[in-house]
């Protein structure tokens, strides 16, 4: 922040955040973008600004409320524990992974909850702890593309965790996911793809169950179009009977 220009320059970046923070987060957190790879690679983007912007005195975004309910929207919506074995994008069995949504398939896991974890461990340490909780149950990797290189200081295993007492939810803009027995060996969870952020969300693949688990196990899930994951086409797919076209061209 010493540099001469340093204002100006973080002027036109804080401009865009408060335009995808103002208008692109949902009431509950939600992101207009398939919540594997292509929506961890941008709200990392988000987070990674975030940290900068805080740590440079600059603006406190991490703590900002949006920020928090996106990274958490983002933990809310992973699936239990996945027994199946994984070939792709480093992925491990007996992981917590987002599902299968819009174009992209389930798992890659990363850094996005652990980085969170340790930015706030200080200002907010309940939010933390559940943070760092949901960053070990996807396997505490480090994948963060967008910290330049700082990904593995951006996090801390040693951090309190602690298991959260969600209960079934809602996302207006997203769906809803219904619990019974977080944390324990027999999860059951339901996720509802389906809501009013199809700006983004692929027209085709914005209705249907993301994901089904009953006593651990995964029942059926979303496959995701256009894209070659393997084990999504081993898995039952549920898809809600609906129009293709995007919503505005259904008014």
């Amino acid at each position: 922040p010493e540099h001469p220009m340093a204002k100006a320059w973080y002027g036109k970046a804080r401009r865009i955040m408060e335009h995808f923070l103002t208008h692109m987060v949902g009431p509950a957190g939600e992101w207009p973008e398939a919540m594997s790879h292509h929506g961890r690679q941008s709200i990392d983007m988000i987070l990674a600004f975030a940290i900068a912007s805080s740590n440079s005195g600059l603006h406190d975004y991490v703590n900002d409320p949006r920020v928090k309910r996106m990274i958490l929207y983002w933990a809310k919506i992973a699936t239990p524990r996945d027994p199946r074995p994984r070939g792709i994008h480093w992925a491990k069995p007996n992981r917590r992974y987002c599902p299968s949504l819009g174009r992209d398939g389930i798992g890659f896991p990363g850094g996005t909850c652990g980085a969170m974890a340790r930015a706030t461990c200080r200002s907010d340490p309940a939010y933390s702890a559940i943070m760092q909780w949901a960053w070990l149950e996807e396997g505490a990797s480090s994948l963060l593309s967008h910290m330049g290189g700082f990904a593995y200081v951006s996090c801390d295993k040693r951090l309190p965790s602690e298991t959260p007492k969600w209960r079934s939810e809602v996302f207006p803009r997203a769906g809803a996911v219904l619990r019974h027995g977080l944390g324990t060996p027999n999860e059951h969870q339901v996720t509802l793809y389906s809501g009013d952020h199809n700006h983004a969300f692929y027209p085709g693949h914005t209705g249907g169950f993301a994901s089904i688990f009953a006593y651990g196990a995964p029942v059926a899930g979303l496959v995701p179009g256009g894209y070659e994951y393997q084990e999504s086409y081993l898995t039952s797919s549920v898809d809600l009977a609906r129009e293709l076209d995007p919503v505005d061209q259904r008014k």
